[in-house]
């Protein structure tokens, strides 16, 4: 976790809920990738959805924890993060299928 600090305070602290949130990122996204590896589109957009998650569990959690309503929160929590996250995104789905290829997966489909 940040500042190489970790335990049951950072899980149930202020950031938790995004913590929580990579879980299902873990999960959407496997899923859509393994399933449409030859698709860019389906997987950024699978991609996307699990952004979305991800940000609705953290945000949700920390106007939970800081007493704050939501519109602050996403000014605080999300909107600074978006054009990165997207531009992550494009990259991994690029990278990812470049990295496919070279390794030779082979897909029983």
């Amino acid at each position: 976790f940040s500042g190489f600090t970790g335990g049951l305070g950072k899980i149930i602290g202020p950031t938790g809920g995004y913590i929580s949130g990579y879980l299902f990122i873990a999960l959407i996204c496997g899923y859509v990738n393994e399933r449409f590896y030859n698709k860019r589109g389906i997987q950024i957009l699978g991609m996307l959805i699990s952004l979305i998650v991800c940000y609705v569990f953290g945000t949700l959690w920390f106007s939970y924890q800081q007493n704050m309503n939501v519109g602050k929160s996403l000014i605080v929590c999300v909107y600074p993060f978006v054009i990165g996250d997207i531009c992550k995104i494009i990259c991994a789905v690029i990278v990812g299928n470049i990295l496919r290829k070279r390794i030779n997966i082979r897909r029983n489909v």
